[in-house]
């Protein structure tokens, strides 16, 4: 593992009360986050993060003393597997220069003598081993490791062999891409290869249409995965900044609560717990079985739409709010024939990034158009069996996963056109930490559905219910910050 570069460190917090402020008993907390970036392709590295908080906490006056400090290092993308102890040297780099702007800025304070602690890699081992397993697991090529290589599957095109990774580690695919993302020239066999990308998206395409996923035993599961790895292993990056207002959130009260009772805790308006997905083991629109995602909507009626709650039975809707002027960045699903026609912000939108299309080289162009068509069809497709999610739910995963010195590419959410709603409206699912850190729950309305109508309205209020009769209607806006729900 070789370093490309160490960055200054940052200081993202100081606090320092006076010296009065430490009368009594005084508790010390020094903690450590790590973090394992995904490769960059194109600048052929990773980067490796050490975040250092130090507490000081005082039994009579609480935090006294707050630091949060970023080490951060780019490491050169070398096709071995990652191993825990050159990462602990970068821990103690990133200590050792805590140590010292501590000793700097404590000078003449009445922590002057106080002593930062080495850290050990007994200490550290258990958390490094499995921060690499995962990564060498999940981010590194599959011939590296041994995870399958399945360059076919039943009924789907074979990988083209410009989509397999040669013995640098990378594919043609990826090289020539870069070089047209660039403006650089490339050779008439280069532009030959690239110019039938589009071709192997668009029989995938036509052959994903024809997939019988309700015949797929676990195998298969492992084998569709391992192909997918290969016929998506180039990622066209979109981003959109987006502001939101209201959105909202429905859930069924026996579903989440495990009886048909009032909600009046907000924990079961929320995301679903890790725990629970991963026991009941099936993929979403754009989560998989190992995780858990914050799903939003623009009304009810696409709420009601995309849940279909049961007759009779309790429902509770959450009204979520943003904190005010939080823009988000989102990975926009917006090039489904379908959503384009029904929904005039997803127009707005699709024009948007056409606009910047249109200005690339015509072979990348064509290439996009035909990768994000495919992709964008498995978005927004009705679905039989909830396998049929499976490339949506793991083009989603990897997305909201990918970490990047470049802000504009940090996820927080992707966005795509409501199905149940036949794409008048739009999804958002957001990551748990962005749902934790920037909404909040505004209001709270619980009802029960008589009966479902085909009708909607296009209207200016987002709670008014036009798709189903209602009864037993309730609204509170009562929420302790505790969490509990007043009616």
């Amino acid at each position: 593992m070789t370093i490309e570069h160490k960055y200054p460190i940052q200081i993202v917090q100081w606090k320092h009360e006076t010296f009065e402020k430490f009368f009594g008993k005084n508790e010390e907390k020094l903690e450590y986050g790590l973090n394992l970036s995904q490769i960059d392709i194109f600048n052929r590295c990773l980067y490796f993060h050490v975040k250092i908080l130090h507490k000081h906490y005082n039994d009579c006056n609480g935090i006294v003393f707050s630091t949060e400090t970023v080490s951060s290092f780019r490491l050169k993308y070398e096709p071995t597997l990652i191993k825990a102890e050159p990462l602990f040297e970068l821990i103690h780099q990133a200590g050792y220069e805590y140590a010292k702007i501590f000793h700097h800025k404590t000078q003449n304070t009445n922590l002057y003598h106080h002593k930062i602690s080495r850290p050990s890699f007994k200490e550290f081992s258990p958390e490094l081993n499995s921060i690499v397993d995962d990564w060498n697991s999940k981010h590194h090529f599959p011939f590296v490791h041994k995870r399958k290589i399945i360059i076919d599957f039943p009924g789907l095109p074979n990988i083209p062999l410009h989509k397999r990774y040669d013995e640098t580690k990378m594919t043609l695919e990826q090289r020539i891409s870069y070089k047209l993302f660039k403006g650089q020239r490339i050779s008439e066999e280069e532009e030959q290869i690239f110019s039938n990308l589009p071709s192997f998206y668009n029989e995938l395409n036509n052959s994903l249409l024809n997939l019988d996923y309700s015949s797929f035993k676990q195998v298969d599961i492992d084998d569709f995965k391992a192909y997918l790895s290969y016929a998506f292993n180039y990622t066209p990056l979109i981003t959109n900044q987006i502001e939101v207002n209201r959105l909202y959130r429905l859930v069924i009260n026996e579903s989440v609560s495990g009886k048909n009772v009032r909600i009046v805790d907000t924990k079961y308006m929320k995301y679903p717990n890790l725990q629970i997905v991963t026991e009941k083991n099936v993929f979403n629109r754009c989560s998989t079985s190992k995780s858990t995602l914050f799903y939003l909507t623009e009304d009810i009626d696409t709420a009601i739409r995309e849940t279909k709650p049961p007759i009779n039975r309790l429902v509770t809707v959450g009204a979520w709010k943003p904190k005010k002027g939080k823009k988000f960045t989102s990975y926009p699903i917006i090039y489904d024939e379908k959503a384009i026609a029904a929904n005039p912000n997803i127009q707005e939108a699709y024009a948007s990034v056409k606009e910047i299309e249109d200005s690339y080289n015509p072979l990348l162009s064509g290439y996009l158009r035909s990768y994000l068509k495919l992709l964008c069809r498995e978005y927004s497709k009705p679905i039989k069996s909830k396998l049929e999610y499976l490339i949506s739910a793991l083009f989603s995963e990897s997305i909201l996963e990918l970490e990047s010195d470049n802000t504009d590419f940090n996820f927080d959410c992707i966005l795509y056109p409501s199905v149940g709603n036949k794409f008048k409206t739009i999804n958002i699912a957001f990551k748990p930490n962005v749902a934790d850190q920037d909404f909040f729950l505004e209001k709270v309305i619980e009802f029960e559905i008589e009966s479902y109508s085909d009708h909607y309205v296009s209207k200016t209020d987002p709670e008014e219910i036009s798709v189903a009769r209602v009864c037993n209607l309730a609204v509170t806006n009562r929420i302790q910050t505790t969490g509990e729900i007043l009616w």
